[in-house]
């Protein structure tokens, strides 16, 4: 306790020492410190918005002065001044973490006047001056500019020309599109936006020539008590094909473009207006022709162009896309032809993966798979993936088996660049290429001294984007079918103490539809916040429901399906995620939420579509697994409670903070908290588990750790550590666990520290 006074003690001395220590020492005598900035209305009933405008002309304003925490940088600065040396830890120290007092520059308080002026004018403020007035005492100086205005002017009338005709016609056919629009305020921002507008509009009609130079405006501030009219001109060219709309040709397309590439005969294929130039026909040309698509005499369009372009790319078989022009005006028409450049990547790859894990109770997991992909396997741009994953996990300690558990998975999976559907749908015209996707995939499992099992998952579904942030999928054919076999009776007799956990393991056939929305706004440019989000939903068993209805009326529950029970149930999902790019880091954060709720052919969900928590992704405090679900406490003694800590509910929240050490060194510091329930205790075998709104926020986790990672951009290795600061059971009387921290006890560590190895981010 007193060591914690002694800390408080310093950090007041320190305090104290800063605040005695004046801004303006050391300075000489004809050094002034300019310690504020104010700005001051003269007539604010006449400025929109007061607070706003002060704002932005406060952060125009230079030099900036040094306020809040940047007065005790400069303060500490001045302290630590007295040090003669050049070099040396007190100078790196100040130089880093202090701040030079600011030194009132009377020219750049003046180009700063001009500066702030020629913002009011360009935001309506017509007429607007602005002077300063200086005050100044034991050279401490305040600059405070007095702006004096008529008032802010807005937009009365908007007049588009009649001059180029055809132009001129298409740009007053959008004008419900303006960024000007009568009534609204006056700003030289939303002039600049609208000349890009114009400039674009007039791209995507056909005008290949034009940009936003072309376009200008007048604007009359005579038209009334503080209105403008506005008056868009267009720019004359010398060029007479400048207002001219063009029209498509021909297309001619390399498909295996390269610098040394010369066509054969033989390698040149005729589709309509398409010439597809390309050696072995890497990809076929009627796959080019539909991916490219249009026709001869469609009018030019920027937007269009960049679509196709994103198509092409989108196929994921050409690393460089490149389009050229080659316009062929005349006097009667002008028309253009499309020159495709593309070059292919490599069509084949391998990838490995290796993973290692822990979990409680001693238990130590290695993991690899192995995966081969041919990105154009017949031809079309289908992609194929064939996969082969492996696992193996031990126990350590005293009369354990070497191995715990082992596990075989195999899976294999189509994706083809079009929608496969029994009826004709319009082609897209978008950036993205929408995909069916057929896949199949086993998994054998074996746990030692307990059971094996066998899942096999089949789905077919549809795979699309709307924009780049938007991606949604719907599988209406989900197939899943889960066979537990090879029982040890030690496992039977856990079985037949738990009615729940034996109805999780039940051979069960699932028959379902699956349907996933995600959002993201993630960007090569990290340097504004970006999120995630993902939406989930399942269902099953439906269908079998009613065929079994029709086929036998007489059948009583579990009703089965091809000699299977099925299962019945519905299942909610989200992943949101949150991410705020500081200077020197990033902070990270998601939250989980999820429900499934089983019905009439089931009483309780199966075994995989279960929510758990605890993990390396999850809440870090705690093993795999070894968390909920409610205030149920775990025996890990008994090696069996993994199997039954799954709930119906799952509530999860990360925060993390990662920052940058050195190279590819980074560190992060987060908290964890969340958990999971069950819906209802068919059994009455574990109450406490149960989800109940008058108690569930006492049953909530918490634990926070720090991480290192080996951040190579190509792939991440994760070390984090972490403990837990709120259990959802009661221990020595209460939830929190501060009171039992000892970082210096080993048993207290043992018990306490989890250490999670992982390829990857969490999140």
């Amino acid at each position: 306790m007193s060591f914690h006074y002694f800390k408080i003690g310093c950090f007041l001395i320190l305090m104290g020492g800063l605040s005695s220590c004046s801004v303006t020492k050391h300075l000489n005598e004809s050094q002034v410190v300019h310690v504020a900035t104010n700005i001051t209305f003269s007539n604010p009933e006449l400025i929109n918005k007061n607070k706003n405008l002060e704002t932005e002309l406060l952060l125009l304003a230079q030099p900036q002065p040094a306020v809040g925490i940047k007065k005790w940088q400069t303060r500490m600065y001045n302290k630590l001044q007295k040090s003669k040396k050049k070099k040396g830890p007190i100078n790196k120290f100040r130089s880093k973490y202090g701040r030079a007092p600011v030194l009132y520059d009377a020219k750049k308080v003046e180009r700063s006047r001009s500066v702030l002026e020629k913002h009011l004018w360009d935001n309506g403020y017509f007429g607007a001056t602005i002077k300063t007035e200086i005050t100044e005492k034991y050279q401490k100086l305040t600059v405070e500019y007095v702006v004096t205005s008529k008032g802010q002017y807005t937009l009365r009338n908007i007049e588009y020309p009649m001059e180029p005709v055809g132009l001129a016609g298409t740009l007053r056919g959008n004008s419900s599109q303006s960024f000007l629009q009568n009534g609204n305020p006056y700003k030289e921002l939303t002039i600049t936006e609208e000349r890009i507008r114009l400039a674009a509009l007039a791209n995507n009609s056909g005008y290949i020539n034009i940009n936003q130079d072309q376009f200008y405006f007048f604007a009359d501030t005579t038209a009334g008590n503080r209105e403008v009219d506005i008056y868009l001109k267009v720019r004359q060219s010398v060029d007479n094909t400048t207002f001219k709309k063009y029209k498509v040709n021909n297309d001619v397309v390399f498909g295996n473009y390269s610098l040394t590439f010369q066509p054969q005969k033989g390698d040149t294929t005729t589709i309509d207006n398409f010439l597809i130039i390309q050696k072995n026909d890497i990809v076929r040309p009627e796959v080019l022709a539909d991916i490219i698509g249009g026709k001869k005499d469609d009018f030019y369009s920027k937007k269009r162009q960049e679509y196709v372009l994103a198509r092409l790319l989108d196929l994921g078989i050409y690393k460089f896309v490149n389009l050229k022009f080659e316009k062929l005006a005349s006097d009667s028409s002008y028309l253009y032809d499309r020159h495709f450049y593309l070059t292919p990547t490599l069509m084949q790859d391998i990838a490995t993966e290796f993973q290692v894990n822990t979990r409680s109770g001693n238990f130590f997991g290695l993991g690899s798979s192995v995966t081969y992909t041919h990105k154009n396997i017949f031809r079309g741009a289908e992609h194929l993936n064939l996969s082969l994953s492996g696992g193996l996990e031990t126990q350590f300690g005293e009369d354990q088996r070497i191995i715990n558990t082992a596990d075989v998975g195999i899976m294999a999976s189509l994706t083809i660049p079009d929608f496969l559907l029994p009826f004709k749908t319009r082609k897209s015209t978008r950036g993205f290429v929408p995909r069916t996707v057929f896949s199949i995939n086993n998994n054998f499992q074996q746990r030692i001294g307990f059971y094996s099992s066998n899942n096999f998952n089949s789905k077919f579904g549809y795979e699309w984007n709307e924009v780049a942030e938007r991606r949604q999928n719907v599988y209406p054919i989900s197939i899943r079918q889960i066979s537990v076999f090879k029982t040890t009776p030690e496992f039977e007799n856990l079985l037949l103490g738990n009615p729940r956990l034996s109805r999780s393991f039940e051979n069960v056939f699932i028959l379902g539809f699956s349907y996933n929305f995600i959002f993201n706004t993630i960007t090569t440019n990290k340097l504004t916040p970006y999120a995630y989000f993902r939406m989930g939903l399942e269902t099953s068993g439906n269908l079998p429901s009613l065929i079994t209805k029709l086929v036998d009326k007489s059948a009583t529950r579990p009703y089965q399906f091809l000699g299977t029970p099925y299962s019945q149930f519905v299942r909610f999902d989200v992943d949101y995620r949150y991410f705020i790019p500081r200077p020197k880091g990033l902070f990270a954060s998601r939250f989980i939420g999820g429900i499934g709720v089983p019905y009439k052919n089931s009483s309780v969900l199966p075994f995989v579509e279960q929510f758990s928590a605890g993990g390396s992704n999850d809440i870090r405090s705690f093993q795999i697994r070894a968390l909920g679900p409610g205030s149920y406490q775990p025996n890990f003694a008994t090696n069996n409670d993994f199997l039954d800590q799954t709930g119906e509910i799952k509530l999860a929240l990360n925060l993390e903070y990662r920052f940058p050490i050195f190279s590819f060194l980074k560190g992060a510091v987060f908290m964890d908290a969340g958990n999971i329930w069950l819906i209802k205790d068919v059994e009455n075998t574990r109450p406490e588990g149960v989800f109940k709104f008058n108690r569930f926020y006492k049953e909530i986790a918490m634990g926070t750790g720090l991480g290192l990672r080996l951040d190579f951009d190509y792939v991440v290795i994760r070390l984090d550590t972490a403990f837990p600061l709120r259990k959802p059971f009661v221990t020595n009387g209460e939830y929190w666990t501060f009171s039992e921290m000892n970082f210096s006890n080993q048993t207290w560590r043992k018990d306490n520290l989890v250490w999670n190895i992982a390829i990857g981010y969490p999140f």
